[in-house]
């Protein structure tokens, strides 16, 4: 009996030495924090309880005449015509729009990002704002099933991130540190004027790549100048997930996959990287963009 508890002395003692190795391991998955700022968001009941995709079903029609109209206008979009039923869109329209669909292969993360957002603020799609409109007796959004209608609702919005005036937001905040991105995030949740996706990427050989879009939905003080950013992941349903920012050192760190057919790995940064990112809610909600394949553009 002696003999067992001084074996069990010792594995704990040894256990604390491990621990005390790796204080960011144990603050990370033990400890609580205070919550500086948050929107009352909660992916088990307005996050999709369908994970992220690539590809999807060969019957599922992402995106058609409709959406370039109301992406750009008709007159922009429309050889012929100037409804979804009459369009018959310029060569160059349909080459954008093939070209924007096969990009999505890869994911939808950003289409998943802004559209539980824009549902959670009871914003309208195609005449579409109340639930029941998308699917009988639906309560919340995790309660809608996957269908033809929010596959394009989700690559609708995955799309408008390579425009302009989506864009330009973005590439400015590249510009930003972590710690500086973290206060904008809390002034966002504090205000509640406008809201952001966050952009997480990799450097390889210089080159920004694995670029993921996850919605941020409230920010921890962890102390010492260490926040967590609470977030939806679209690969992960139905969680809250973290991006550690340590102000001190302005680093970064978050486990994800850009795409949701890998295994999730390490992402990290710091200021010099220029991995980290914002794009605005509110430059999603546009009457129209300015068409980025039209030779005559005003």
């Amino acid at each position: 009996m002696k003999n067992n508890y001084s074996n069990y002395k010792v594995f704990i003692i040894g256990l604390i030495f491990i621990l005390s190795l790796f204080p960011s391991f144990a603050k990370g998955q033990n400890e609580q924090g205070t919550m500086i700022a948050q929107i009352p968001f909660d992916p088990k009941a307005d996050g999709y309880k369908f994970r992220n995709y690539g590809a999807p079903a060969d019957d599922l029609k992402e995106l058609d005449a409709s959406d370039l109209i109301l992406m750009f206008g008709a007159e922009k979009v429309c050889i012929e015509g100037s409804t979804p039923d009459d369009c018959v869109l310029y060569q160059t329209a349909t080459k954008w729009m093939q070209n924007r669909i096969d990009q999505m292969n890869g994911g939808h993360c950003d289409g998943f990002s802004v559209a539980s957002m824009r549902k959670w603020q009871k914003l309208p799609f195609k005449g579409k704002t109340d639930l029941n409109e998308w699917q009988e007796n639906a309560e919340t959004t995790n309660s809608l099933d996957f269908s033809n209608g929010l596959a394009n609702y989700l690559a609708f919005y995955h799309s408008l991130q390579v425009l302009k005036e989506v864009n330009d937001f973005r590439t400015q905040s590249f510009k930003m540190s972590p710690t500086e991105i973290v206060r904008l995030l809390i002034e966002s949740f504090q205000k509640k004027e406008d809201y952001y996706t966050l952009g997480i990427g990799m450097r390889r050989n210089g080159r920004y790549t694995n670029g993921h879009s996850i919605l941020p939905v409230a920010v921890e003080d962890m102390r010492n100048q260490v926040f967590r950013v609470h977030v939806y992941d679209s690969n992960f349903p139905n969680e809250i997930k973290y991006v550690t920012v340590d102000g001190k050192n302005e680093t970064w760190q978050y486990r994800t996959a850009s795409d949701p057919s890998r295994t999730a790995e390490d992402y990290v940064g710091d200021i010099s990287s220029k991995t980290l990112s914002l794009k605005r809610m509110s430059d999603r909600n546009l009457e129209v963009y300015a068409c980025p394949f039209c030779e005559n553009q005003p």
